[in-house]
């Protein structure tokens, strides 16, 4: 599953959990705050039309990773688990404990829950069905490993100087030391091997290295975070490029995992999953106020 679906999960069952915090700490008649004009309560607060639909939203995806994890629960290991949670908080940084508190999350329910979207996961591509459509669609999107060096920046007046000095002639791995900010990508000179299945390069970082030939620097390229829209920079040097050919056998395993990462992006295919995986669950809404959120 894409980076960009693993935060907008953890985002909304961070939220979620955030929500029914306050829910279960508070009582209905509750004061949040007090006005010249009167007082709202905790009650107004959850009758605000759009309280109320976004709480349904995260209610019905609650349900939803429950019953994932009801059903593939068991196939995801506690090792698995603590790799995500490690890979987690430190991207949430040195005071990730304080983030979690803000949330009501211990380390113990936040593993609870990274375990419950890992079976969410396993489950959406538990039920892919590949055709030879979806890979030869896979096939025209594909395209092997190249050698690259690349910097990240994240201003763009850095990135002008940068380019404006690669097109002067400057050796790019000098350019690396002088603007890169990335101490592992600096210890490399900014080399990276990658293909198009590479979830760690931005979407644009690949497309604009793709048309790249030996030798050959990249205009800058323009990111934009799709979670914080946060705006970095990049250029990209060729190293070495090949060509994928026209032997599709020779990728198999990678067209598969595209084909597969579009399947399970797919809404139809993500509704048709779920209401199966909820039937298989035996789930049943008992609450009569969200008795149709499925619907």
């Amino acid at each position: 599953m894409g980076n960009f679906l693993k935060k907008q999960l953890l985002i909304m069952c961070l939220s979620a959990f955030a929500i029914l915090l306050f829910s279960g700490c508070s009582k209905s008649n509750e004061t949040i705050a007090t006005f010249k004009g009167g007082t709202l309560t905790v009650q107004d607060f959850y009758d605000n039309p759009k309280v109320k639909s976004n709480n349904q939203t995260l209610l019905k995806k609650m349900i939803v990773f429950k019953a994932f994890d009801d059903v593939y629960g068991k196939e995801i290991s506690s090792k698995e688990v603590t790799k995500e949670y490690n890979e987690q908080i430190k991207k949430l940084g040195p005071n990730y404990k304080e983030q979690l508190k803000a949330v009501g999350q211990t380390e113990e329910t936040y593993k609870k829950l990274l375990k419950q979207m890992l079976a969410f996961q396993y489950g959406l591509k538990a039920n892919v069905k590949l055709t030879d459509k979806d890979l030869d669609t896979a096939w025209k999107e594909f395209h092997p490993e190249v050698s690259t060096q690349i910097i990240p920046l994240s201003t763009k007046e850095e990135a002008d100087k940068a380019k404006k000095e690669a097109n002067e002639g400057e050796n790019f791995s000098k350019l690396v030391q002088t603007y890169g900010k990335n101490k592992t990508l600096k210890k490399t000179d900014g080399k990276m091997n990658f293909d198009s299945t590479n979830p760690g390069i931005p979407t644009e970082v690949k497309k604009a290295a793709f048309q790249l030939n030996n030798g050959e620097v990249s205009d800058i390229i323009p990111v934009t975070d799709p979670t914080t829209y946060q705006q970095s920079y990049y250029l990209v040097k060729m190293v070495k490029k090949q060509d994928k050919g026209a032997n599709k056998d020779k990728y198999k395993s990678e067209l598969e995992k595209i084909a597969t990462e579009t399947k399970t992006l797919d809404t139809e295919f993500m509704d048709k999953t779920i209401h199966k995986v909820m039937k298989k669950d035996n789930v049943t809404i008992k609450d009569p106020y969200v008795k149709n959120i499925f619907n």
